[in-house]
């Protein structure tokens, strides 16, 4: 029984990547191959569009990506959805951590 796979979503770091930041050409014949079949192939990281986009372009990837773990879906031209905190809530966060003595790192 064949599978109606329509999309791929493949993470960055570690899987579409190597650890020392390489794409394998194993990688860019997969997707090609994923294309030929009519199979969309996107990105979805944490990483943020500007890193991202190098990567998509490497790869060939046409669909937008999604990229901030989800807080932005863009592609070169159009952003379709941003979800930034509001800004109080980020105050309030960093606030609370800087009480707690907690580390902070965001994007």
């Amino acid at each position: 029984m064949e599978k109606d796979i329509r999309l791929i979503a493949l993470d960055i770091d570690g899987t579409t990547l190597t650890s020392d930041a390489r794409i394998l050409p194993s990688t860019v014949e997969a997707i090609r191959a994923a294309h030929a079949k009519g199979i969309g192939v996107t990105i979805c990281t944490g990483r943020n569009f500007g890193f991202t986009r190098a990567v998509r372009e490497a790869l060939g990837i046409k669909l937008p990506i999604v990229c901030m773990n989800g807080a932005v879906v863009q592609d070169a031209l159009v952003t379709y959805e941003s979800k930034p905190m509001e800004k109080e809530a980020v105050d309030a966060v960093f606030d609370i951590a800087q009480e707690c003595s907690i580390p902070v790192f965001a994007f």
